[in-house]
């Protein structure tokens, strides 16, 4: 069974947005940092979530055009896999031996990107949807998009 891979991306930054928002009010009920740096942080973070959201989803859309088909690699997986470990391992290292206050301002900088960029993603797969008439489809498996006519 196929997605609307717009539709998808929609839902999770509906999702992640929810999450991050517990997040931040979770994180930010002691007050470890000032509150105007924690809105700098937070809108920074929305900040770089869209430029790489816009990024990756044009580097998807171009292969896209190419091909008709956008495949994730092994070696894909392997980095992504590696860099989310990297992230939690550095979290988990500055919560637990350096301070609470860094593990603050790295949440309040890395809670809006995700949904930042998922929002991005699905608005420029949608424009391009409708720009050429077509469909960008999620195959059965998770690491595939299709263009169905």
């Amino acid at each position: 069974m196929a997605i609307r891979v717009s539709e998808q991306y929609h839902v999770m930054s509906i999702l992640w947005s929810i999450l991050g928002s517990l997040q931040l009010v979770t994180t930010n009920l002691r007050g470890p940092i000032p509150f105007f740096l924690a809105i700098g942080l937070i809108a920074s973070g929305a900040f770089f979530g869209i430029g790489c959201g816009d990024l990756f989803a044009r580097r998807q859309l171009l292969f896209l055009e190419k091909k008709g088909e956008v495949r994730w690699s092994l070696t894909k997986t392997l980095y992504l896999v590696g860099g989310i470990f990297i992230v939690v391992a550095a979290f988990v290292f500055l919560y637990f031996f350096v301070s609470s206050t860094v593990y603050v301002i790295m949440i309040d900088f890395f809670a809006p990107f995700i949904p930042a960029s998922f929002a991005v993603e699905s608005t420029l797969f949608r424009n391009w949807e409708r720009k050429h008439k077509k469909t960008i489809l999620a195959g059965t498996w998770v690491n595939r998009l299709y263009v169905y006519p």
